[in-house]
């Protein structure tokens, strides 16, 4: 792994916010480029670092880390968001354990929140009602989130 990845992996524990959302965003788009092939235009620098699986494993394990040291912290929800970006399927148990962690929280995180039922929604769950997402419908997302949680209670088996 590049110099410049392993130090967006550090920059994960700072306590400086601007430092975290740097990271975020560069592994963001690493993640994108490498699953994808799709050039950043946003961070050019990303599209320099073509990684291989066990990289991409390792980069996504340091965000996994990362919210759960913090899942309440500030910067969570773009943590969950950079997630979505890897398109592993292998994530959708630990997105319903931390989307059942924000609905049992007496002030969950909104914006994390949404992340969820996006990123969960973009591996084929099906999370959100009405056609449509915003993320300052915290209400509707809110209510998505239990109606979610309570059809896989009723039917545990199925996955979407």
């Amino acid at each position: 792994m590049s110099p410049r990845l392993e130090k967006s992996i550090a920059a994960l524990s700072s306590a400086d916010s601007k430092d975290v959302q740097e990271a975020i965003l560069l592994i963001g788009e690493v993640a994108v480029f490498s699953r994808k092939g799709i050039r950043s235009d946003v961070v050019p620098e990303a599209n320099e670092e073509r990684l291989g699986e066990g990289e991409l494993q390792a980069l996504e394990r340091a965000l996994i880390n990362f919210v759960e040291r913090n899942p309440f912290g500030p910067d969570a929800g773009s943590a969950i968001w950079c997630l979505s970006k890897f398109c592993n399927r292998d994530m959708i148990q630990i997105y319903r354990g931390w989307l059942q962690r924000y609905v049992d929280h007496l002030k969950p995180s909104g914006f994390a929140l949404g992340q969820l039922l996006v990123s969960l929604s973009n591996l084929g769950e099906h999370t959100i009602t009405g056609g449509s997402f915003s993320a300052n419908e915290v209400g509707k997302n809110f209510d998505d989130a239990v109606a979610y949680l309570n059809r896989l209670k009723e039917h545990p088996t199925e996955l979407k």
